[in-house]
């Protein structure tokens, strides 16, 4: 299992699908890569503006890259 934060958890729960399993894997890279899919998707406005829900997201995606990583080096 990851270290997630709370808020991370909830987000990562409420938008991506196989939650659980991603959250459960033993590569942090299938939960890095359905975030990235997910920021990707909904992340940007009609004129291709990052948004606001973006960049938390892109924020989360790096917290949780960088607080994770080191367990894998």
């Amino acid at each position: 299992m990851f270290m997630l934060e709370p808020k991370e958890m909830d987000f990562i729960n409420q938008n991506l699908e196989n939650a659980q399993e991603l959250i459960n894997s033993e590569d942090i890279n299938d939960l890095l890569s359905a975030l990235d899919d997910w920021i990707a998707y909904y992340s940007y406005d009609e004129d291709w503006s990052f948004n606001d829900e973006g960049r938390k997201a892109q924020n989360m995606y790096d917290d949780i890259y960088y607080r994770n990583i080191a367990e894998y080096e």
